[in-house]
């Protein structure tokens, strides 16, 4: 039996729908977490406000917020780690000058006033301050997952740039496209530094092979 772990989007996490189960088994899904927040100390706050989340959405952000991603690895033994970064598209939040960071993902906008009580530092993906972190925690993640001997495959996903509109692939108009465009050669550069400074294997799955199911054309 290989036991799987996931780190990143629902795409990466459904690659292992297609191995049969007696021999492949899901252990641990970490979505809309970004690299940079899974280190850190444990953010407090009123746990009440997580109310308002669904069970799986209240799962992901208190991860995010408790900081026990690795603690869920070392519990879990995955033997692979399945990482993608498509959710380092949604950038940060920090609390003041701490150097604690939640990823500012949808599930957290839902949450992000009650949850936290006190106006929050966004940092952007652009930013200089992401991309000195991002080098960081691509650092801290080599030295976390080599001190639990659990090997990483990089999944080099991108946001899809075609969506499917009743059975038809379509484009995005020209300034959503060149919205995604921009994401994409972030994700890129993200690719890019994580090989630089983690041993593991890589997946690349082109562009053109991802399309959307999920767009009506008008959002990401």
């Amino acid at each position: 039996m290989i036991n799987v772990a996931t780190l990143g989007c629902i795409a990466t996490r459904n690659c292992c729908n297609y191995f049969d189960p007696k021999f492949v088994k899901h252990v641990l899904y970490a979505p809309k977490l970004s690299l940079i927040a899974t280190s850190g100390n444990p953010i407090a706050c009123s746990q009440g406000a997580l109310e308002h989340l669904n069970s799986f959405q209240r799962g992901v952000v208190s991860r995010d917020l408790n900081k026990t991603f690795w603690n869920e690895v070392e519990h879990t033994k995955p033997d692979l780690l399945l990482v993608d970064l498509a959710e380092e598209a949604y950038g940060l939040v920090s609390m003041n000058e701490e150097r604690c960071f939640i990823t500012n993902s949808d599930y957290l906008s839902r949450v992000k006033v009650p949850l936290i009580g006190q106006e929050l530092h966004v940092i952007g993906i652009e930013s200089d301050s992401f991309k000195g972190l991002w080098v960081q925690a691509c650092q801290d993640f080599s030295r976390k997952s080599t001190l639990l001997k659990t090997k990483t495959v990089l999944i080099r996903l991108h946001i899809p740039e075609r969506f499917t509109s009743q059975g038809t692939i379509c484009s995005y108009d020209d300034m959503l496209l060149g919205k995604i465009r921009s994401l994409n050669h972030h994700l890129d550069w993200c690719y890019s530094v994580f090989l630089q400074n983690v041993d593991c294997h890589e997946i690349t799955i082109t562009p053109d092979a991802q399309i959307s199911e999920y767009s009506n054309g008008k959002k990401v």
